[in-house]
């Protein structure tokens, strides 16, 4: 069976979210878990959609 990978891409505040939960919500796709090293955010839930994690420096 092939699958389609789908990537949401634009500025922040352009409607990514709203368009991805559509999708999810209206064809059942699923949504891929991201990974980023910027700080957490007070509204971020790690490990549900995020992973936030520290890079290592110096090894």
């Amino acid at each position: 069976m092939t699958k389609n990978l789908y990537c949401v891409v634009g500025e922040s505040g352009s409607g990514k979210d709203t368009i991805v939960n559509y999708m999810c919500n209206r064809y059942g796709y699923t949504k891929v878990i991201s990974n980023t090293t910027r700080p957490i955010r007070t509204n971020d839930e790690n490990d549900k959609f995020n992973h936030i994690f520290s890079m290592l420096n110096n090894i």
